[in-house]
């Protein structure tokens, strides 16, 4: 696999992370993200796989109503 077919897939998936995130789509995202995902708010705050599925989780939720 050359450099760019590996920058190619990097960018398709974190364009379909993205989708996914705007969607509430747990399933997507609990197969993007990694076991041992983490990722800081603004203001340094740490979140792990299980936060953010469970935050989008909700977020669904109040979107349907």
């Amino acid at each position: 696999m050359s450099d760019i077919d590996d920058e190619q897939q990097i960018l398709a998936l974190h364009e379909a992370g993205d989708k996914s995130l705007m969607r509430a789509d747990l399933e997507t995202l609990a197969r993007i993200f990694a076991d041992d995902y983490v990722q800081h708010n603004e203001s340094g705050k740490a979140f792990t796989k299980q936060d953010v599925l469970n935050n989008s989780g909700r977020a669904r939720s109040a979107i349907r109503r």
